[in-house]
């Protein structure tokens, strides 16, 4: 299973993607993979990174 998603914000200007991470380990050890699948997708620009189900509401 993979432990995140990439979604593309089209309607945005500032941010190309949103990193959706769906674990509540740490998302800083899935960071490699990440990186890989952008360079794969030659992405050029700011990301968005949602861990907000590693943190919870705090």
């Amino acid at each position: 299973m993979n432990e995140f998603d990439i979604l593309d914000l089209l309607d945005n200007n500032e941010y190309k993607l949103l990193v959706v991470f769906k674990t509540p380990e740490p998302p800083l050890q899935y960071l490699d993979e990440v990186s890989k699948v952008l360079v794969n997708k030659s992405i050029k620009g700011f990301i968005l990174i949602d861990e907000l189900i590693h943190s919870g509401n705090n």
